[in-house]
Formats: C-alpha cells, sequence, structure tokens
C-alpha cells in the first residue's frame, strides 16, 4: 500500500506531465536545457504561458531553473529523468512509477 505522503507526491507529478503543453517542453528539454525564450519558440507558444507551465513542472519537481544574468535558463531534473535505452528518450523514475518517452523529436538524441 502507498502512503499518503508517496500518492501525494505520485500524482503532483502525474498531474504536471499530463498536459499537452507540458509535453511539448519536455520532449525539447530532452536535447539539454534551455531558456525561456528559446522554449517559447521551440513550442511556438507565448514566453509568458510557457512561463507558466515551467513554474508547474519545477514546482512538481520535474526541473530544476538556474538563473543566468538576466535569463532563466531550464532543465529536467537528474533526480527524476534518466537516458532512455533502445532508443527511448528517456524515463521519469519516482516512487515506484515509471513514465517512459519514447520518439526523439527530430530524430535527435539528448546531448551528453
Amino acid at each position: 500500500m502507498i502512503d499518503p505522503t508517496t500518492a501525494t507526491r505520485m500524482a503532483t507529478i502525474l498531474h504536471a506531465l499530463g498536459e499537452s503543453t507540458r509535453l511539448r517542453l519536455i520532449r525539447v528539454l530532452t536535447a539539454g536545457e534551455q531558456s525561456v525564450n528559446a522554449l517559447a519558440a521551440a513550442v511556438n507558444c507565448p514566453v509568458v504561458n510557457v512561463s507558466h507551465h515551467l513554474g508547474v513542472l519545477r514546482n512538481a519537481g520535474v526541473l530544476t531553473v538556474e538563473k543566468r544574468g538576466r535569463q532563466r535558463v531550464y532543465a529536467l531534473s537528474a533526480d527524476l529523468f534518466h537516458d532512455g535505452l533502445n532508443g527511448a528518450l528517456g524515463e521519469f523514475r519516482f516512487d515506484g512509477c515509471r513514465v517512459l518517452l519514447t520518439g526523439p523529436p527530430g530524430g535527435k538524441k539528448r546531448k551528453q
């Protein structure tokens, strides 16, 4: 049986992953860290909307953020995201859950 704290954490992460724009942002970030402006351009979405979605993902622990001068640079959390095997893009692993990402965008592999 899952304890209430673990269940809440799992639900928070799955909720953050359960939105199409956020999934598109995650796919872009599998290629490596990106600024908010670069992410907005990559998913063809206004910066204000992308900032909101990044905040949800960050608060769920899916992303990390680093301030570089005036920019904020986002990356997938190394605690949750792991490189994929056998052509998979990668996967999120947390509290007994595994979310597998397949099919790299544009055939590009994640930068090491």
